[in-house]
């Protein structure tokens, strides 16, 4: 994998559209130190990363330093500025985030993997990059010695107050890409299956792990898999994990997905309500955006069934995604 460390950082360039932000160019940040982070609203890691992100650029934002969210779109419905917008606010981004849809930038700074990040130094050199979650430490040291070297009177750091890093499970199930191909090209799994081989007809049970069984008038598109019948839908996956997310649109208004697990309602403090999980109640919840949801937050791993219901035509389901 290519490194851009001690080299000079890429400008940013063919942006589509800024936001929280006027539109700028990269020399406009010339002089600054520069977190640039490649992120997907989408995506579970980047979800946490930009989190890390905020309080950064709450940390440290009023010192000689600028955030930057480079938002890289893995699906179709990601290149409508809205969408992202609605995202950014979800998510509470409060710094400038602008939209590499042609993914220009992300090829210029050699990116395979989402999330990505660069430490930029005031003369444009790449001080440090990470791959990934897990660097908070290594990330905001370079940033504060950058800044101590021009004499900046700097404020606690975030490391003083407790770590952010997540520590994951590594044997959870692997996300399930539902449409025809891994697009965009963006690896997201290193071990990621076609999904063709991973959706079976629902005819009742037993289910194995790791196959999507589908019941109703599903059809798969090269991104995901839309129920176009007039009655009732469902799908049912079994994984090992204790939190389930995925990315879910809808070609109607006022669209609910009822959730079960273990073929009964979710067990009381496992519905996750709030942004990512709009009406949650433990039975349903709401469709309304675009993106990525937080289904279910279980207190420990472990092995469940979960099932998705649609009451008629129009819901997408792109991915799951496991912690």
């Amino acid at each position: 994998m290519m490194s851009f460390e001690g080299k000079e950082a890429p400008a940013l360039r063919e942006l589509v559209d800024w936001i929280n932000t006027k539109e700028l160019s990269f020399e406009h940040y010339r002089g600054t130190v520069r977190f640039i982070e490649f992120w997907d609203h989408t995506d579970v890691s980047s979800m946490r990363s930009c989190e890390f992100t905020q309080r950064l650029w709450e940390r440290y934002g009023q010192t000689n330093f600028v955030a930057i969210g480079i938002h890289t779109p893995e699906y179709i419905f990601e290149w409508e500025p809205s969408n992202v917008a609605a995202a950014v606010e979800r998510f509470g981004i409060t710094y400038p985030a602008a939209l590499d849809n042609n993914k220009t930038n992300w090829v210029h700074y050699g990116n395979r993997y989402i999330p990505k990040q660069f430490v930029i130094a005031q003369d444009d050199t790449v001080a440090s990059e990470h791959v990934g979650e897990g660097n908070e430490y290594k990330i905001e040291a370079t940033i504060r010695t950058l800044l101590e070297r021009e004499g900046a009177e700097l404020p606690r750091p975030l490391w003083s107050e407790g770590s952010s890093i997540v520590s994951g499970i590594t044997d959870v199930s692997r996300p399930l890409y539902l449409g025809f191909r891994q697009v965009m090209g963006l690896r997201k799994a290193p071990t990621l299956v076609p999904a063709a081989t991973r959706i079976a007809r629902d005819d009742g049970g037993p289910y194995d792990d790791d196959i999507a069984y589908l019941d109703g008038e599903w059809r798969q598109y090269d991104e995901y898999v839309e129920h176009e019948g007039d009655g009732e839908g469902s799908l049912t996956y079994r994984f090992f994990a204790s939190s389930v997310f995925a990315v879910i649109t809808t070609i109607r208004e006022g669209d609910r997905i009822g959730i079960e697990l273990d073929e009964g309602e979710l067990p009381p403090g496992t519905a996750v309500p709030g942004p990512l999980c709009p009406g949650c109640d433990g039975k349903e919840l709401d469709v309304t955006y675009s993106g990525l949801y937080h289904l279910l937050s279980l207190p420990e791993p472990g092995h469940h069934t979960l099932t998705l219901r649609v009451a008629g035509p129009g819901v997408r389901i792109y991915v799951l995604s496991f912690e």
